[in-house]
């Protein structure tokens, strides 16, 4: 994994840093990465355009000897003639039983601000927010839309649908939101310890706290999620001292909600019991620890008869 400045990271290499948000924004910080790639790529040409020259001096050098040694290469033609063909670098690369089948494929991920294009790609990646279950996610994209001075959204080209978003609202501030109160009551469902039910309740209603919003598809890397962290962090801090008074406010939290899944086995921790009952629902069945019962005897056949 490669993270360039911060904007643009390239899937399945590295070249640091991605600090660059600490002091540019986003579009600065894009010039910078895409020059700080390009000065590579040119060393890479100017060593090739070496490298070519250098094998012209050699092929010149090796063609005026050509003419003394043409009798010595007559003479040993036959020789040569039965000798296994050369292969090439490029056949043996092919023929190598160490190379990986698959091919490495180079993904460049870019960081924008969130605009009204990215409205139905952010509502297919937040349609399954709350696992599914319904909700007014168009007023949430909305909003995220609106905020644009905080929050970002990952793609992989400029007029491509986004993969990912990563924000923060003030519970507080959109708490008449209809899809704010879906979600705490969502969430609040989900604790079945009262306690913890309660602790939760308490800190989505209180001051300064901001709810992050974090979706982003199955198979995006995870390399992605600290610049993303990094960013919001940063554009908080940002908002809190530049946004007009009025809304300078509720960019300074105190603490933060993250609603995420959570994947657990359902056998885990189980009692003995329920763990032999799905045992003998597979057809396993229970198990005694004594052999059956064989069949009895002449003698004990006599034994059990009536007496008359």
């Amino acid at each position: 994994m490669r993270c360039r400045g911060c904007q643009v990271l390239s899937y399945l290499h590295v070249i640091p840093p991605y600090r660059a948000f600490e002091v540019m924004g986003k579009r600065k910080a894009m010039e910078k990465a895409q020059a700080a790639v390009a000065e590579p790529e040119q060393q890479k040409l100017k060593d090739e355009e070496q490298e070519s020259e250098n094998n012209d001096d050699e092929s010149e050098g090796a063609s005026s000897q050509g003419g003394s040694s043409q009798g010595g290469e007559d003479s040993s033609s036959s020789s040569e003639d039965d000798s296994a063909p050369e292969v090439s670098d490029d056949q043996e690369d092919e023929d190598s039983p160490d190379e990986d089948p698959f091919d490495q494929i180079d993904v460049n991920f870019q960081f924008f601000d969130p605009k009204e294009s990215d409205f139905h790609g952010l509502k297919a990646l937040l349609h399954t927010y709350l696992d599914g279950q319904q909700y007014d996610s168009s007023p949430l994209v909305d909003t995220i839309i609106a905020q644009s001075s905080v929050g970002t959204v990952v793609r992989t080209g400029e007029n491509e649908d986004p993969i990912a978003v990563m924000t923060v609202l003030n519970t507080q501030q959109h708490s008449q939101a209809g899809f704010m109160g879906q979600i705490r009551q969502y969430v609040l469902g989900k604790c079945r310890d009262t306690a913890v039910k309660d602790k939760v309740a308490k800190a989505w209603d209180a001051a300064g706290t901001g709810l992050i919003i974090n979706e982003r598809l199955v198979n995006c890397p995870p390399q992605l999620a600290p610049p993303l962290v990094q960013a919001l962090f940063d554009e908080v801090g940002w908002a809190a001292e530049d946004e007009p008074q009025d809304v300078r406010d509720f960019f300074k939290f105190k603490q933060y909600l993250l609603v995420t899944r959570v994947y657990s086995d359902p056998l885990a921790g189980q009692p003995a019991a329920a763990a032999a009952a799905a045992a003998a629902a597979a057809g396993a069945g229970p198990s005694s620890g004594k052999p059956p019962a064989g069949p009895k005897s002449k003698k004990q056949q006599q034994q059990q008869r009536p007496q008359q």
